[in-house]
């Protein structure tokens, strides 16, 4: 839903005749926004999954996790603000328009990812996809809507970061249900520990899609960027639905330990595919289509990048990371992430001399693939776990083959 919502308001602010200038503004302030937060509140989260179904007191340690996100999002506020010109100087040859309003986002954004944890905890799967169906109609609106009536972007950013406080509002009557308010420096302690090289490891691993905005920022025409943005999205069901498998086989996997957890992983990872890669076929063959009509043929460049993301399907569809997280393989999976940033960044930046935008796309590509190999290598090596345990290698196989004779043919 958070995909898609991205993606439709792309859709709308070009149809609406914003100019595309103005759009890679917005695109670039999200890019800020990322930036900003996305690698401890995704570290801090998945550490929360991880720990909390066996902690011996959940509500106070639920706090104490809330309390170090919150911290850590009036920390990010206050940078945004402090480097505010620095920062306007890397991404813009003039000021953001909105870029204050952007650091209110940040600050009650982040806190809310959360709520989705929450559910999931709780295991509330008809209350977390309507909170997702609000959320995303909401931010869509927030958006859209100012456009719509004349007002500037400055304007649009002000009333997402008017929404993200009504989420925040939102985390706090939740909260009120589960957690027991009461500081314990020992948890926040552990808690900040365990999650410090996952947050490393995030910050590496996912700088990857920054590093590529950075190159495009500096090689390519501002109006590049928006075109670069709306085609480096790889399938929402590729990316969103594995990663939402990952991160629900982690508790799984905890506590069946051994072979059941792992057939469970194998049978999820068969359901995955059956629905990734049927998907990728068909907008492999619509991708120009669909580009040209929902945005214009200023955008056909990002239907050829768009479909080299496709082929993350078949790394996607992998997930070692699961086990790797499951037996706080934390370490590790800096090491791999640092490894697979520095192999994107030399293979991106190589092949857009001679490829352009194309040519960082398949730096992506590359460094995928890589990282998925070496984290099967490391469970193979330190835990003796041998990859047909966890990949239903044949049904894998094929799949892999028919999407990739697809694309090249």
């Amino acid at each position: 839903m958070r995909f898609g919502g991205f993606f439709i308001t792309g859709i709308i602010l070009v149809k609406l005749g914003t100019p595309l200038h103005i759009v890679g503004n917005y695109e670039k302030m999200m890019f800020i926004a990322g930036i900003a937060s996305f690698f401890w509140v995704q570290g801090l989260t998945t550490t929360l999954l991880s720990n909390y179904t066996g902690h011996q007191r959940k509500e106070i340690y639920l706090f104490n996790v809330f309390l170090l996100i919150s911290l850590l999002s009036i920390t990010a506020f206050i940078l945004l603000r402090i480097f505010q010109q620095n920062i306007e100087n890397i991404f813009s040859d003039s000021i953001l328009p909105g870029y204050h309003y952007l650091a209110v986002f940040v600050l009650f954004n982040a806190p809310c990812y959360l709520i989705e944890t929450i559910y999931i905890l709780r295991h509330k799967s008809f209350a977390l996809v309507n909170y997702g169906f609000i959320s995303t109609t909401g931010t869509i609106a927030a958006v859209i809507l100012p456009v719509y009536y004349g007002y500037s972007m400055e304007s649009a950013i002000a009333m997402l970061a008017l929404w993200s406080a009504l989420r925040y509002l939102w985390l706090l009557r939740i909260l009120l249900k589960y957690i027991i308010a009461e500081i314990n420096i020992s948890f926040l302690k552990a808690h900040l520990i365990i999650s410090a090289p996952l947050i490393l490891s995030f910050l590496v691993a996912g700088s990857a899609e920054y590093i590529d905005g950075f190159l495009v920022t500096h090689f390519f025409a501002p109006e590049k960027f928006a075109i670069f943005r709306y085609g480096a999205r790889e399938l929402p069901l590729s990316l969103l639905m594995a990663n939402a498998l990952s991160t629900v086989m982690i508790p799984l996997i905890k506590s069946n330990n051994g072979q059941t957890g792992y057939d469970q992983l194998k049978k999820e990872t068969i359901r995955l595919m059956n629905i990734i890669f049927p998907v990728s076929l068909i907008l492999l063959a619509g991708s120009t289509f669909i580009y040209s009509f929902f945005f214009n043929h200023q955008f056909k460049e990002s239907a050829a990048i768009f479909n080299i993301y496709l082929l993350l399907a078949i790394s996607r569809t992998l997930l070692p990371q699961s086990i790797i997280y499951a037996n706080n393989g934390t370490k590790a999976l800096l090491g791999i992430s640092i490894a697979e940033i520095i192999i994107n960044c030399i293979a991106s930046y190589l092949l857009l001399f001679k490829y352009g935008l194309i040519g960082i796309a398949w730096g992506t590509i590359i460094a995928h693939f890589s990282e998925k190999i070496m984290m099967g290598g490391y469970l193979l090596k330190w835990h003796g776990i041998k990859p047909y345990v966890y990949i239903p290698s044949r049904w894998y196989f094929y799949s892999a083959i028919l999407l990739l004779v697809y694309f090249f043919s």
